[in-house]
């Protein structure tokens, strides 16, 4: 048979009732104008059954309501119905406010309450609070130092703590986590994930727990389509692969890396910046920008960004996902019968989604390389904004620094000269050179050698050469007839603000 706790000695917090109905009516029967009181301690403790998480907190917030109306059936015993009025009311009204939350609690289902187990454990000590204001706004014979329950809150708190990190970093539990999200709201995924990826930071990398954690969250990002919540990653949700880069630039290092302990991914190391409070902030600025971007566009035209990792080497380093198929120029190289014109379309509806964001975007080095084919074989523009990040680091105008010589051929005639201020204008020039790219498989002004002389030849607004001769046909069939060479003229206009924008250049693709 259950026990009851008793209240000869106070408020012992340490007692959990599990009385039945019928034992707390036995035990209130010499007091019956305490009934209703006594109802609603009966839902209480039904209640506390019920409550998917934070079990112990909860059960505990029940037992110290079982010892208040105790401690008042004793009172109340040795005085008289009127001198108890008060009292008796401002505990039904304090056990009704309980009995109210807890029935919220108990709606909330499983994984909902996993999301609120921080929110839960605060409504649990404001519970508390109320208990202690009764028990001293009325004299109710009790302990008075709430030290006792506060103590044991935070064991019981720990304890259901460490309950849901064991169902969440359990991997037979992944199916029933993304059932669970599946109808979640945009609000409660968010607040999921935010749980599990901080909860990473609970646990070494490659203990078991934290590679099953890993596995979970994954599995929720795959079936919500989110971004994790914290883009600065600091809990090993990123590792490289291999003792050696896989490729780069002279400003970047590429290695392969694993993301979530799931999938292949890509890390470019950006060498040569120390990392500072300063330049922390204009990463966390840019980072926001591209999650801003992000939600706009899901992956569809833009290359996701997965996040950001700044404790792991010299230098900071960017992750987003590994594509295979590579970059826009090796494609096509690699299958010269692919249709163009599609491809390029989805470029320049990227190329819109930055140019019409707010505020607009300027993507700063368009060209075949810095736009990867997914698994789909539809192409992703990458690094945007990239380029204006790097000038503000390091106070160098991007045309000037290490490497960028690799761009002159796509670059706007004014970027090679003066300040040269990437715009939106100067995205239009680079994108016209970049049609060019993937219809002929070659870099701009490919019969020049030298890129010296082909910024010789810009400032004197030379252009490319139509392509003729025997090839004429072939680039004609890939998208470069006529009004194709129109259209690229027009992107190679000196004057930038003679240039299309990008809704024309859309409004004329085929």
């Amino acid at each position: 048979m259950a026990q009851m706790a008793t209240s000869n000695s106070g408020l012992d917090l340490a007692v959990y009732s599990v009385a039945t109905a019928a034992q707390l009516a036995a035990a209130f029967a010499p007091v019956p104008y305490l009934a209703p009181a006594v109802g609603l301690l009966v839902g209480i403790i039904q209640l506390a059954q019920n409550v998917p998480t934070n079990r112990r907190a909860v059960k505990q917030l029940g037992g110290r309501c079982e010892v208040m109306l105790l401690a008042l059936r004793d009172d109340a015993e040795k005085s008289t119905p009127s001198a108890m009025s008060d009292t008796v009311t401002a505990c039904e009204a304090t056990l009704q406010q309980i009995r109210d939350v807890m029935i919220a609690w108990a709606k909330l289902g499983k994984l909902k309450s996993f999301m609120m187990q921080a929110q839960i454990a605060d409504d649990v000590q404001r519970c508390h609070q109320l208990i202690t204001d009764c028990v001293d706004a009325y004299n109710i014979k009790a302990h008075r130092e709430i030290q006792n329950w506060q103590a044991e809150f935070q064991i019981n708190q720990k304890r259901d703590q460490d309950e849901i990190m064991s169902f969440l970093s359990d991997m037979q539990n992944q199916q029933a986590i993304e059932n669970a999200t599946r109808t979640a709201q945009y609000a409660e995924i968010k607040a999921f994930m935010t749980l599990m990826q901080d909860s990473l930071g609970n646990f070494e990398m490659g203990d078991r727990r934290h590679i099953d954690l890993q596995s979970n969250l994954y599995g929720v990002q795959r079936q919500t389509g989110q971004l994790l919540p914290h883009i600065d990653l600091r809990h090993g949700e990123v590792r490289r692969i291999g003792s050696h880069p896989v490729g780069g630039s002279p400003a970047f290092d590429i290695w392969e890396g694993e993301y979530l302990g799931r999938e292949k991914c890509a890390i470019k190391v950006i060498r040569g910046i120390e990392v500072g409070p300063d330049v922390m902030r204009r990463f966390q600025r840019e980072v926001e920008i591209w999650r801003s971007v992000w939600e706009k566009d899901r992956g569809r035209y833009i290359l996701p960004f997965y996040g950001l990792c700044q404790i792991d080497g010299p230098y900071p380093y960017m992750v987003s996902p590994w594509m295979r198929n590579g970059d826009a120029l090796s494609y096509v190289k690699k299958y010269p019968y692919v249709d163009r014109k599609p491809m390029i379309r989805r470029i320049a509806e990227g190329i819109k989604l930055l140019h019409t964001h707010d505020p607009p975007i300027a993507h700063g080095d368009i060209k075949a390389a810095n736009i990867l084919i997914d698994d789909n074989f539809n192409p992703l523009l990458a690094d945007f904004g990239l380029s204006k990040m790097m000038e503000d680091i390091t106070g160098v105008p991007f045309t000037q620094s290490r490497g960028v010589s690799e761009s002159y051929r796509w670059f706007a005639p004014e970027l090679c000269c003066g300040p040269g201020i990437i715009s939106t204008r100067s995205d239009i020039f680079s994108f016209g050179m970049t049609i060019l790219e993937l219809i002929t498989g070659e870099q701009p002004f490919s019969n020049i050698r030298r890129t010296p002389e082909v910024l010789i030849k810009m400032q004197n607004k030379e252009r490319p050469i139509r392509p003729y001769g025997p090839n004429a046909p072939m680039m004609a069939a890939r998208g470069l007839d006529d009004n194709m060479w129109d259209l690229l003229n027009q992107c190679w206009t000196h004057e930038p603000e003679n240039r299309p924008t990008i809704e024309r250049i859309l409004a004329q693709l085929p």
